[in-house]
């Protein structure tokens, strides 16, 4: 029997869904039901899942979907290879971002068969949490919902005859979900440990929402009768990682320093007198409080707060740095040897991560927080091989062998298990590329003010974006920046994932033109033409390359009517198609580009004249080793290094036989249309000459599907961020 404590919300929102079902239509105006867990259940049961907003989505591309992908009985055999189509109608779910009266605006014939044969279901936060206010339950993210329902459950679904009010609703969240303590006045060492907890768990989630945030400074600093954290920017440290980990790194060197007055003849690189901190509160913080190191620890080695420099003095005597050393957290806190210390980091960091590989039954937040810390681990590992090749240690060079190839099974697993359902989640908190223009969308409509740029840097992987922001803050210090991550469509190539993005689309409802690139500008008038805005409101720049382009862009940017502005950089993607360098030639390129400072003048216009920027890439890229050509070429739709896709399945299976490796690799046509078979180079290889080595994408690599998510800004005169 099962424990009401196993039973979760989506456990209580799967029972309701009849077995048998043919149609069922879903009013899920709080985006209970899409959740990929929740849709993955569905799947397994063999039911297909569309989903519908009436704000924003296009009822004909409904109809499409509806008519290609489930009305009609699929009887060709080249489709028995796609997961969970067995060549008959499947069962239908369709998800309709509204209430109830929303689903009486869908075609006659889908109300008909769910009246028939079907059924029509309603899910709602306040029919699922009664007792808790609905304005407080509202701000929550989805995976938090599946925390609170538990925390519900444990409290035998009643918190008492009537309805907790706002404040104590949020109170009660706070405590159960997000382990908040309102009742107690924290330490300043409560406070940091709360901070680090909380942002280190939702890595690849939302933050704190704002509404939640205030309330807990307000109480915090309310009950500190001494004032302790009066300074702290509480609700701007809850509410954004990013200004944490400023926070911390401006107040670094005055904890490295105090123990450097220990240490005779040490001294700070660069050491400032009377430096004023961006970031008001105290000077001093608890980092080696016995909660408090574990995080800080974590912080350095994953990259996200920087060492510093600690050099000996002339006089220093023997032994000071040894001294210093046996601080292990101020071992990866300072450099002396900025090599060896970041060989140090770096085995550190591989370890750590190898305990941490999300499972095939992970949330894709799970694997967005493990790639940005990957990301950091390929930067440290190439930026190592390019400095200074000849001192990796062997025993290293296996330890990251071992971790990318345990990287690359456990993810190709996930992508089979997990990637199906991201296509249909909703766009509020975006996880793959289309879902952006959505996302923009909904900023437009609630701001008829909002100007919104969306800045794609064609095939930028992570931890590319990394050197492009250390570049990018060195050259515009008073850039805000807050990094995330999402996912490309695969195949990794330019006209399935680009278009996607520009179109807000999924590949499935482009296909006469999937097999060609170019069309992003037409994609994207026709998306926000679809969203309500007139041509001389949309506006888009290509192929931005040098300031010669710039002229382009200023004169969009400066159009007071422009609304929505898309632009594209193809330099990086030149970079990659063209080196022969490897890996480390093209982050070296990546960042000689970066330095010559285009896309820091791009920005510069853009945030002059009032733009919200987005910054992503339609995929990322690795790098691959060549495994034979094919000699088929007049049959293929698309060839390059990492797929090869065919108009039907038996060509595919024959060209299958070149490569006996590429069996597992005929990837299903997830939102993708029905003649579109790809077939993809298996681990990290390609279908180039043999034994050659190419920077290329395509395929579905951890570095390859997920890539950058981020939100750029300027510092406000007061406090950053």
């Amino acid at each position: 029997m099962t424990s009401p404590l196993d039973y979760s919300l989506s456990d209580r929102i799967l029972d309701a869904f009849t077995p048998g079902a043919r149609v069922t239509l879903v009013a899920d105006p709080d985006g209970l039901v899409d959740d990929e867990r929740v849709l993955g259940q569905l799947r397994q049961r063999g039911c297909g899942v569309l989903t519908y907003d009436p704000n924003s989505s296009d009822l004909m591309a409904l109809r499409y979907q509806y008519e290609s992908e489930f009305r009609l009985a699929r009887e060709d055999a080249d489709t028995a290879e796609a997961p969970g189509d067995s060549g008959v109608e499947r069962a239908l779910v369709i998800l309709v971002n509204g209430d109830a009266e929303a689903l009486q605006r869908l075609p006659w014939d889908l109300l008909s068969a769910a009246r028939s044969g079907g059924q029509q279901l309603r899910f709602g936060l306040a029919d699922l949490f009664p007792n808790l206010h609905t304005g407080a339950v509202t701000m929550l993210a989805r995976a938090d919902l599946d925390a609170l329902y538990h925390e519900q459950s444990a409290m035998g679904m009643d918190f008492g005859p009537q309805m907790l009010g706002k404040d104590a609703s949020t109170d009660f969240i706070l405590g159960r979900v997000f382990g908040l303590d309102m009742q107690r006045a924290p330490s300043e060492s409560d406070a940091l440990v709360a901070l680090l907890r909380l942002h280190e768990t939702r890595r690849g989630m939302s933050a704190l929402p704002g509404d939640f945030a205030n309330r807990v400074a307000v109480l915090w600093q309310g009950m500190q009768s001494h004032a302790l954290l009066a300074e702290w920017p509480l609700e701007r440290l809850l509410t954004s990682a990013e200004a944490t980990y400023a926070f911390l790194q401006e107040r670094w060197p005055a904890f490295v320093r105090s123990h450097i007055k220990e240490v005779n003849g040490l001294a700070l690189f660069g050491e400032a007198q009377g430096v004023l901190f961006a970031y008001p509160g105290p000077s001093v913080l608890p980092f080696d409080h016995a909660q408090v190191r574990p995080y800080i620890d974590t912080l350095f080695l994953d990259g996200r707060l920087r060492p510093i420099d600690v050099a000996p003095s002339d006089d220093a005597p023997a032994g000071a740095l040894r001294q210093l050393f046996t601080d292990a957290l101020l071992n990866v806190g300072i450099r002396v040897d900025a090599v060896a210390g970041r060989l140090k980091r770096l085995a550190r960091l591989l370890e750590t991560l190898s305990k941490d590989i999300p499972g095939a039954d992970a949330r894709h937040t799970e694997w967005i927080a493990f790639a940005l810390r990957w990301a950091e681990a390929m930067s440290s590992w190439h930026d190592q091989a390019v400095t200074a090749s000849d001192r990796h240690s062997p025993n290293l060079t296996q330890q990251f062998m071992t971790l990318q190839q345990r990287i690359d099974e456990a993810f190709g697993q996930w992508m089979l298990a997990g990637y199906a359902g991201l296509h249909n989640l909703s766009p509020l908190t975006p996880a793959m590329v289309h879902h952006i223009p959505r996302a923009l969308a909904r900023q437009l409509r609630a701001n008829p003010q909002h100007r919104c740029a969306l800045v794609v840097i064609d095939g930028l992987a992570l931890d590319q974006w990394r050197i492009l922001r250390e570049v990018l803050l060195q050259q515009r210090a008073l850039l805000s920046i807050q990094d995330g991550a999402l996912f490309a469509w695969a195949p990794t190539v330019t006209p399935v994932s680009r278009q996607a993005l520009f179109a807000g689309q999924p590949p499935a409802l482009f296909p006469d033109r999937i097999n060609t690139s170019g069309g992003d500008e037409k994609a994207w008038g026709r998306f926000w033409a679809e969203q309500g805005l007139r041509p001389d409101q949309v506006g888009y720049v290509g192929a931005l390359r040098s300031d010669d382009d710039l002229p382009r862009l200023n004169r969009l940017a400066r159009d007071p009517s422009v609304r929505a502005l898309g632009v594209v950089f193809d330099t990086v993607d030149e970079i990659m198609h063209g080196t022969p360098l490897g890996m480390a030639g093209m982050r070296s390129q990546v960042r000689l580009w970066a330095e010559r400072g285009i896309l820091a003048r791009a920005l510069d216009l853009l945030l002059e004249n009032d733009f919200d920027v987005v910054l992503t890439a339609d995929h990322g890229n690795i790098e691959a080793q060549g495994i034979g050509l094919f000699t088929d070429n007049a049959v293929t739709e698309l060839r390059d290094k990492r797929v090869r896709v065919y108009p039907s399945a038996a060509l595919r299976s024959r060209a299958r036989e070149r490569f006996p490796d590429a069996i597992r690799l005929a990837w299903p046509q997830i939102g993708l249309p029905p003649d579109y078979f790809a077939l993809l180079a298996p681990g990290r290889k390609a279908f180039a000459p043999v034994g050659q080595t190419f920077v290329t994408h395509g395929g579905v690599a951890l570095e390859e599907m997920v890539v950058p998510y981020v939100f750029i800004g300027r510092h406000a005169k007061g406090l950053p961020g």
